[in-house]
């Protein structure tokens, strides 16, 4: 009998003071809900997951570094070394969790441990099958999601009780006061908010578009990507896909300057028209983003090709980017390659 919102489609209008939210999903968008409505005034949040995810708190504002850097230095120079050191902070973060991922996950568990109330149940709702990195980790700015997972003291009464709660289980159904769970418990919910994942389109990275060449249409599990920018065979086209690991805005940068050098050298050389030609490559078995989320095993089988390494790979490192996309001269980086000009 409540109401059902996805985050995308909130309005100011909803009201929620007062009432018992259950939030379905455990990714970026759950957890940065659940301290939201309960500061908002939700008389109780619950977030359900079905299976645990990783979480890791990091200051919503800069650490004491980032202040010294700032006080010390020029505004524009600080700037550019607070935003090298989270860079540099990122990319070594995530290099260490898949060189050594059970110290990883014992780190993760160890914080996990610290901030959340005495006696909580980590191993039901914060201890993932998998290791740090194969899916996304989702980043806690200053603890305010666990802070939010401890008591206070009712406003008419002297007992506690829980401002808000994880409840790892399946959705059997709804019901009128609520969801019904697999294990047979009832949440009861005024309003439902549904920050579940989500599913991508058939045709990477075109979706809806259609795009035909020759009068054949473009058919994604039969294309490559010819380094993370382009479709082969496909003329004149790019895309952009930031990093998984990192800030998107990233790669999605890099991939900014490499298109307009490449438009640049193509008003150099005349050219009007440049293909990724594949020739005889074959695909092999990489995973998109280098990840393993749900999403992208549900699509794997309707994305485009990728080789491990070399021209062909879509490289989820900072560095390996650079190197690859940013570093090299005009001539090594458009001449001696898949790129066919005319």
């Amino acid at each position: 009998k409540g109401e059902i919102v996805h985050p995308q489609k909130w309005t100011d209008d909803i009201a929620y003071q007062g009432k018992k939210v259950v939030i379905i999903g455990s990714g970026a968008t759950a957890v940065t809900l659940v301290p939201s409505l309960v500061e908002g005034g939700a008389e109780h949040v619950t977030m359900l997951q079905r299976s645990p995810g990783y979480y890791f708190s990091l200051p919503g504002k800069g650490d004491i570094i980032d202040h010294a850097i700032t006080k010390i230095l020029p505004e524009r120079l600080s700037h550019w070394v607070v935003r090298m050191k989270y860079i540099v902070f990122q990319q070594a973060q995530f290099m260490f969790a898949k060189t050594l991922p059970k110290v990883t996950k014992w780190i993760f568990a160890a914080q996990t441990k610290l901030l959340t109330p005495r006696g909580f149940d980590i191993a039901t709702h914060f201890t993932p099958k998998y290791n740090v990195w194969d899916e996304r980790v989702c980043v806690v700015p200053d603890a305010d999601f666990f802070r939010c997972l401890g008591t206070e003291k009712a406003t008419d009464a002297k007992e506690t009780r829980k401002r808000a709660e994880v409840v790892t289980d399946h959705i059997d159904k709804f019901t009128e006061a609520g969801i019904m769970l697999k294990s047979g418990h009832e949440l009861e919910a005024d309003l439902i908010v549904t920050a579940t994942g989500l599913n991508l389109l058939n045709n990477f990275p075109c979706n809806a578009m259609d795009i035909t060449v020759d009068g054949v249409p473009y058919d994604a599990p039969q294309a490559m990507v010819h380094r993370g920018v382009m479709i082969s065979d496909v003329p004149c086209m790019s895309f952009t896909v930031g990093y998984a690991n990192a800030s998107w805005t990233l790669r999605a940068d890099i991939i900014s300057s490499y298109v307009c050098r490449l438009l640049s050298y193509m008003d150099t050389k005349q050219y009007t028209s440049c293909v990724a030609e594949r020739g005889d490559t074959k695909p092999e078995d990489a995973s998109f983003l280098g990840l393993q989320s749900g999403y992208l095993r549900r699509a794997a089988a309707r994305m485009p090709g990728q080789t491990r390494t070399g021209e062909w790979a879509m490289d989820q490192s900072l560095a390996k980017d650079l190197l690859k996309l940013k570093l090299k001269r005009d001539a090594k980086l458009f001449e001696d390659c898949a790129l066919k000009f005319s």
